[in-house]
């Protein structure tokens, strides 16, 4: 409850609550609680201990008390100006939805089976059969390598993205371009190469770009705007703080200097030139 409690007051309702049942989910079984439990005891045990050794007057552990101290005392202070100055409305996560919805967009998908050799003459092979109008999924089951996908008729599972990551196939360029440029229901014109061997692709499926709607990702949007009005006003009190207390940085110190005792090349000629005289 302690640790929803500090951000709470910054979440929406839904992100709150989901908050919540997953915080309540991770107690929910009697191993956990009994898990948690023993922890707190171990906890409060070693605590009291420690105090009956008065532990807390020896210096090195007062040096570290203070700097939690000073550690929590900030965070709360930081907290404390968040929660005053930053108030978000519906129409504020509306707003910023509308002038950012190109950050919210479902690039275009598709969804895959792949038949994996490990030799191009194999893959043409594997090719022409498809071509004489054998079935993928039974050539799949036959030659892949991939035992991951074979028996499913060379499936791969979930949909593709442009430039993510491909079940079986790994990170591809040369695979994302086949998958892209061929259409629904027909296999790609030739077999793609990777380090786990060449690929035959058939794209069982296409799904164009989507804009996603503002319900769909307001979570998102929350967190978004949050985080940058969250960065102003950061820096408005920082520079308030910095201005009260007369902090200045000389960043002059910070810099690399120059060895004074390296000679540059016109002094070292000047050097030679009086030798020689």
């Amino acid at each position: 409850g302690r640790e929803l409690s500090q951000f709470a007051a910054f979440l929406p309702p839904e992100e709150r609550n989901r908050q919540k049942e997953a915080m309540l989910k991770r107690f929910s079984s009697a191993d956990q609680r009994l898990q948690m439990l023993n922890d707190f005891l171990t906890e409060e045990l070693l605590y009291r201990q420690a105090r009956e050794a008065r532990l807390s007057e020896k210096p090195e552990t007062r040096a570290v008390l203070r700097d939690l101290e000073r550690k929590v005392l900030a965070q709360k202070a930081m907290e404390a100006e968040l929660a005053e100055k930053i108030k978000i409305t519906p129409g504020d996560l509306q707003t910023y939805y509308d002038a950012h919805n190109r950050d919210y967009v479902q690039p275009e998908r598709a969804e895959i089976s792949h038949i994996l050799v490990n030799d191009e003459g194999k893959a043409k092979g594997v090719l022409e059969r498809l071509k004489k109008g054998e079935a993928f999924e039974d050539l799949a089951k036959e030659f892949s390598a991939d035992e991951g996908s074979k028996d499913n008729g060379g499936q791969v599972a979930g949909t593709v993205e442009k430039g993510s990551y491909i079940p079986g196939i790994g990170y591809s360029d040369e695979a994302t371009a086949a998958i892209f440029s061929t259409e629904a229901g027909k296999v790609a014109e030739e077999p793609v190469k990777t380090d786990k061997g060449f690929h035959i692709i058939k794209v069982r499926k296409r799904m164009p770009e989507r804009q996603k709607t503002f319900d769909e990702v307001r979570p998102e949007v929350f967190r978004a705007l949050r985080a940058r009005k969250e960065r102003e006003v950061q820096e408005a009190l920082l520079a308030t703080l910095r201005e009260r207390y007369d902090v200045v940085i000389h960043h002059s110190k910070f810099s690399e200097k120059k060895d004074e005792k390296e000679p540059d090349d016109k002094d070292t000629n000047r050097d030679d030139a009086s030798k020689g005289k």
